[in-house]
């Protein structure tokens, strides 16, 4: 199966992290208690400053110190959700397909499916599903079957709780085994009177009792916005004892621009690995490298960058850096406060791209538009729009079904206003 890319994993937020992945080479998303861990609760606190539904993430690279990259490509439905995300792997000969996740929403644009393909053999094939379901717009439970021998097989769920405030309270994990389910882990919040969430714990399911595995305690700064640090314990049967800790340094804005990860060995917390983050005009993250401790140095190195898409993604890539784009969303019934003085016609975004890029286009006044997008020698290969068009500011997809790489050419024409640009496709 050709699906190879770096360690990986990642949650869509229907409400509270509900699913995550462990990837490395082929292995798929799932809900073992080796993936839901002290992981789940290590990922940084996000004070979302500005909704999502008007930024869009379009594009995450990803780059190790061995030069291998990994690409992440987002489609998204009429109410800017997403709908698929693609992964693609580059060793140095070219992007490869790696991995896809399509996703279904309900009317009420709560993820209800969400199937993972991988690529094998010049073709996608099913690997695994998760079907969520909801009590009173609540995720309630999420089930993981796997795609083996033309059959889904039931493989994981877990079921989700909530207290009087609606913070997620526990959750409890079963496994599939002998044609039933059976407990496995729980994982229990605790949460101050300011419904800050102070600490977890987590427990296995073992000899028909509850034992403790793990437990994470939070640390707020004095403004009790920002987390200072996090520590994590292990249960060595009789007590706990130390075993993982990350310090924190906020902004102004309250983003973490930096995490210093420290792991206890014997008496002491011994450097492993830092962490520095860049934030747009927006708050969300822009890019992102990792430092390691070597030889009681720090040394630019490969390790678990975590990124943060507000209420819909996020991923934590064993890497050196990544760098993540996006663009804009003005809704067309917006644009009667918005001062057009004239046609224009953008740079597609992203550029180069792979399967899909977006065009954005403006009119100063109602007309007639066309906008065609043709190879480089002037063969027409699609037609994008059509129609007469309002004043406005506009968007559209170009989606690529199998078309080589190379240099295409897109071209508008409104009233008396023409335009033309090229893209490049990097399969």
């Amino acid at each position: 199966m050709k699906i190879i890319f770096i360690f990986i994993f990642i949650f869509f937020f229907a409400i509270v992290c509900p699913t995550l992945i462990f990837a490395q080479t082929p292995y798929h998303r799932n809900h073992s208690k080796s993936s839901f861990s002290i992981n789940d609760y290590l990922l940084s606190n996000y004070v979302q400053k500005i909704s999502s539904d008007f930024i869009r993430l379009d594009s995450l690279i990803s780059t190790s110190v061995q030069g291998t990259s990994s690409k992440f490509l987002f489609q998204y439905n009429e109410n800017n959700k997403i709908t698929e995300w693609l992964i693609l792997y580059n060793s140095g000969s070219g992007w490869e397909n790696s991995l896809k996740y399509n996703l279904l929403y309900d009317n009420q644009n709560n993820l209800i499916t969400e199937i993972n393909l991988g690529w094998y053999i010049n073709d996608w094939d099913s690997l695994s599903l998760i079907k969520y379901s909801y009590d009173n717009g609540m995720l309630s439970q999420s089930v993981l079957q796997n795609y083996n021998n033309n059959y889904w097989q039931n493989s994981s769920r877990r079921n989700y709780e909530y207290d009087v405030n609606q913070n997620l309270s526990f959750t409890l994990t079963e496994y599939w085994i002998n044609n039933n389910w059976q407990y496995g882990l729980l994982v229990t919040n605790y949460y101050s009177l300011q419904n800050k969430r102070d600490s977890v714990l987590f427990q296995s399911w073992v000899n028909n009792v509850w034992k403790n595995d793990n437990k994470t305690i939070f640390y707020y700064s004095e403004n009790q916005i920002d987390l200072d640090s996090i520590v994590v314990s292990s249960w060595n049967g009789l007590y706990w004892i130390n075993f993982l800790k990350r310090e924190l340094v906020n902004d102004l804005n309250h983003n973490q621009i930096e995490q210093l990860e420290k792991i206890w060995v014997f008496d002491r917390w011994v450097n492993t690995i830092r962490r520095f983050y860049t934030y747009n005009e927006n708050n969300f993250i822009e890019s992102a490298y990792c430092e390691i401790w070597y030889n009681n140095q720090w040394l630019t190195g490969d390790g678990d960058i975590l990124f943060q898409y507000p209420n819909d993604f996020l991923v934590a890539i064993i890497t050196n850096n990544i760098s993540a784009y996006y663009s804009n969303i003005v809704s067309v019934d917006e644009n009667e406060n918005v001062v057009i003085s004239e046609y224009s016609l953008s740079q597609n975004y992203p550029n180069p791209f792979n399967p899909s890029t977006l065009i954005d286009y403006k009119i100063p006044e109602s007309s007639f538009v066309e906008i065609k997008v043709y190879d480089i020698l002037g063969k027409g290969i699609a037609t994008l729009v059509n129609e007469y068009k309002s004043k406005g500011i506009y968007k559209v997809q170009f989606n690529t079904d199998n078309l080589p790489s190379g240099v295409y050419v897109y071209r508008i024409k409104a009233g008396n206003f023409s335009e033309t640009k090229k893209m490049i496709l990097m399969r």
